[in-house]
């Protein structure tokens, strides 16, 4: 399906998604903040841990407990990767139905932000601009809801989701679980550092 090349200038000529990471990122962040906040203090936990060791391992950032505990087995490989695809593109298809909603908003999000993590990590490095216009994507559709009450998806927003989610499908076939669970913790941290800006944003105002 063709795209609309301007939206690909605002990306190449230096556009900042920080709206599409704050709306993803707010929801997902709403959503899961039980969770995020174990994440965090258990990051924090063993990051004082680990300044009291004498042999100063280098600790590992907040990953979820399934990642953590199967980071090293190769034979969930492909059992984690096809959940986190199928996720993804069942999110997706609910969309293009009209029968999203703010979970399948917030469970697309996640992937796409694991993805952008996994850009930076080393995997498919050159789908960044790809990934970023379907976040702009996912902005539209939180746009079109606040103003209709509709959960749906058509169009160039489409294709761009389209085009992101076959660029994480490579990226999870070459990825380790290490490097998933890597960009995964990346991603709940970099949610954390947006809900704290848009905290003190709020009490700022």
């Amino acid at each position: 399906m063709p795209v609309d090349p301007g939206r690909r200038y605002r990306v190449v000529a230096g556009f900042h998604a920080t709206s599409c990471r704050q709306n993803i990122g707010g929801a997902f962040f709403r959503a899961n903040e039980g969770r995020l906040a174990i994440a965090g203090y258990e990051e924090k936990r063993c990051t004082n841990m680990s300044h009291k060791s004498r042999n100063r391992k280098p600790t590992r950032p907040a990953m979820s407990p399934l990642l953590r505990a199967l980071t090293f087995s190769r034979a969930a490989h492909e059992p984690i990767t096809r959940a986190m695809l199928l996720q993804a593109y069942a999110s997706l298809d609910a969309f293009c139905r009209g029968q999203g909603s703010r979970e399948l908003f917030t469970t697309l999000g996640r992937q796409l932000l694991i993805a952008e993590e996994l850009s930076r990590i080393g995997h498919l490095p050159e789908a960044a601009d790809d990934i970023a216009e379907a976040q702009i994507a996912m902005t539209d559709i939180d746009a079109a809801e606040k103003a209709s009450g509709k959960w749906t998806v058509e169009g160039d927003n489409y294709a761009w989701l389209t085009i992101a989610l076959d660029a994480l499908d490579r990226q999870l076939a070459v990825a380790s679980l290490e490097d998933i669970a890597k960009a995964e913790a990346r991603m709940i941290e970099g949610l954390m550092r947006t809900e704290q800006e848009l905290a003190h944003a709020a009490v700022a105002a």
